[in-house]
């Protein structure tokens, strides 16, 4: 009777070890976040160029509108559809992503690419924010062109992409509310300081 329940406590205790093994990797996502190098464009054809706050333009299809929000301190500009859908949201906000929230001596710059990349820092409210980061993700890709490095995030909503330029530390950030692909690739080829 005792290798029988012995027995059963075995076949029990595998079941639990499988199923925590298959539960944690159905958690744990891993996305390659080696940066990718990619073209830099000019406008292509049947597209316009949009210019963000005089500091930073980017190419989008001449039938969108450009429509601004009035002046604040977060510089919000959006572009959309004949039918004004929101097409991708474009903003900046100064006081998002400081790293004396967390306690760091690094530039805002570096602080995002470690929200991105495990090899980086190993602070616990960095890793935190990262796990959080990855945890809503149905994808991650980075890319780099001209000294800027692009984030990009897909999640069941809409596509995010937290630019990182190498002007001032600016950190922007694009939410696109659309799958158009070869929208957002063009964004990101064509997107410069100017």
């Amino acid at each position: 009777m005792a290798n029988t329940e012995s027995g059963i406590w075995d076949r029990s205790m595998k079941f639990l070890l499988i199923l925590l093994l298959v539960c944690n990797t159905a958690f744990a996502k891993e996305f390659n976040t080696t940066p990718q190098d990619i073209e830099t464009i000019n406008t292509p054809r049947a597209y316009k160029t949009v210019v963000y706050d005089k500091r930073y333009s980017f190419s989008v299809p001449a039938e969108l509108d450009v429509k601004r929000a009035p002046e604040a301190e977060i510089k919000l500009l959006f572009i959309v559809s004949p039918e004004n859908k929101a097409v991708l949201g474009v903003n900046e906000t100064p006081t998002f992503n400081k790293p004396e929230d967390y306690g760091l001596d690094i530039t805002r710059r570096e602080l995002v690419s470690a929200f991105y990349d495990n090899n980086q820092i190993s602070d616990k409210d960095v890793i935190a924010t990262r796990n959080e980061i990855f945890k809503s993700s149905l994808n991650i890709s980075v890319y780099k062109r001209a000294g800027f490095i692009f984030f990009r995030r897909d999640t069941n909503q809409q596509t995010l992409i937290t630019i990182s330029s190498p002007v001032r530390d600016d950190i922007i950030v694009t939410s696109f509310f659309t799958k158009d692909e070869e929208l957002l690739m063009n964004f990101i080829k064509s997107f410069k300081a100017k």
